[in-house]
């Protein structure tokens, strides 16, 4: 019976101590997974920040790109207009001259 005891005792002192190495080894890879989290999630940071900017840029830029685009319109027309007017006055005084 007492060798029963001892090793009864025996078996749940191992199982103490295997289980106590296991733990520490899932402790080590949890914080380990931990410090890998927390670098993917900085690096994820730095990345949105950058898309941030791009898209802030990008928008500048569409927006610069839209003013120029009515800045030539509005020159286009009024080169347009001036065209016109001079042909008109070119005509006029055209006729004038075919009429003396």
């Amino acid at each position: 019976m007492l060798i029963l005891v001892l090793v009864s005792l025996l078996v749940i002192l191992l199982t103490k101590y295997l289980t106590s190495k296991q733990m520490a080894r899932l402790t080590r890879r949890l914080e380990d997974a931990k410090t890998d989290l927390e670098r993917v999630r900085g690096k994820m940071r730095k990345a949105q920040q950058e898309f941030d900017s791009t898209k802030e840029i990008e928008g500048l830029s569409e927006e610069r790109i839209r003013h120029m685009k009515d800045l030539i319109q509005d020159i286009q027309v009024r080169l347009t207009q001036r065209e016109t007017k001079e042909d008109r006055i070119s005509d006029a005084m055209g006729d004038d001259r075919h009429t003396s």
